[in-house]
């Protein structure tokens, strides 16, 4: 446990970015009367895994990646888990689709301009993450009112010798919701999924995160977001408590 404490302070120091504040009441209202499209984008589509030796005196890491695109679609899974969660919520929201006319690798470097750098105050966020224009019209004429939108770059499979049976499978997502009409970023943050609550269960190797149909990964995904939205720690709040979709207990 001291090991999996070491490696989840890590991921909560790189996710350590504060979040803008809660939504106002009337916007929470809005938010739950309007549409919202959901939109996962996954820069890299790759597992990246790391294998931790833990010494006396230090850490040995080794990594290596694999690709899943073609293989399995992460954002379409990662959209359809937010949903879900966000229409429990009471939110009305469906899964979003982009024309691939929208998805241009000019229009994607366009939008990245402006990406969220680690530690950034959320002034600078609401100046740089402005919706593009051409999402916003397209939204806009497609009858949505706000869009949720994650950022992730792959997922991470962490294994360490103290323990060869757990594999922690975990991503540090860029949240943002926007108000469509206005263009207007309304919240952000950085969250982190985090062990040991998204380990699962190995038999022999970390590579069966791969094996019938990613079902390890995709479990593993379905429990980063939950965490996603419930976390509550000193350096980050989850959707819940941060955008206040549901109040601290």
């Amino acid at each position: 446990m001291r090991v999996w404490a070491l490696l989840l302070a890590s991921y909560f120091i790189l996710a350590g970015c504060a979040s803008v504040k809660p939504l106002e009441v009337d916007q929470l209202s809005r938010l739950k009367s309007g549409k919202t499209g959901v939109l996962a984008l996954d820069s890299t589509k790759k597992l990246i895994y790391n294998n931790q030796t833990f010494y006396g005196v230090g850490i040995a890491n080794t990594a290596n990646t694999a690709t899943y695109e073609g293989f399995f679609d992460s954002e379409k899974y990662i959209s359809e888990a937010f949903s879900k969660r966000l229409n429990e919520r009471g939110l009305q929201s469906v899964v979003l689709s982009l024309p691939a006319s929208l998805r241009t690798p000019e229009l994607m470097k366009r939008y990245s301009v402006g990406k969220k750098v680690m530690g950034g105050e959320p002034s600078d966020i609401e100046t740089k993450r402005a919706l593009p224009a051409d999402w916003k019209n397209f939204l806009a004429q497609s009858g949505y009112d706000y869009l949720f939108m994650s950022e992730i770059s792959g997922l991470n499979v962490t294994t360490s010798n103290f323990d060869t049976t757990k594999a922690f499978v975990g991503t540090i997502a860029d949240i943002y919701l926007y108000d469509v009409k206005s263009g207007a970023l309304m919240w952000s943050a950085t969250l982190s999924g985090a062990i040991p609550g998204t380990a699962v269960t190995m038999k022999s190797s970390p590579k069966e995160v791969e094996n019938n149909d990613f079902a390890l990964t995709k479990e593993a995904v379905s429990k980063n977001v939950d965490l996603f939205f419930v976390v509550d720690a000193p350096i980050q709040k989850g959707i819940d408590v941060g955008m206040g979709l549901r109040s601290k207990n």
